[in-house]
């Protein structure tokens, strides 16, 4: 369980740091569904991504830290750079 994740449910938690976690859970999601993958997994609450396991050694959006989350975004990012640099074409 990440840290935030705890604070989800609002029970006997200060009603700031509630809505703190909803909103990293929310932006976390939003990431997850806008970053460009098929094969992904998320109707039960779970934000996984079978083609970021297989490309990048990880899978789970809701879990993982966002360090590490930024640096997988960072390095498909390079990846892409680079693929479109051997083709000829622009990214």
């Amino acid at each position: 369980m990440a840290e935030y994740e705890k604070y989800l449910d609002g029970s006997d938690h200060p009603e700031e740091i509630v809505a703190l976690a909803r909103e990293i859970f929310e932006l976390r999601r939003m990431l997850w569904s806008s970053h460009g993958h098929t094969g992904m997994y998320g109707d039960d609450g779970e934000l996984q991504c079978g083609e970021c396991l297989h490309e990048y050694g990880f899978w789970d959006w809701r879990r993982t830290s966002i360090a590490e989350i930024g640096l997988k975004i960072q390095e498909a990012q390079l990846k892409k750079l680079a693929k479109s640099d051997s083709d000829g074409r622009k990214v």
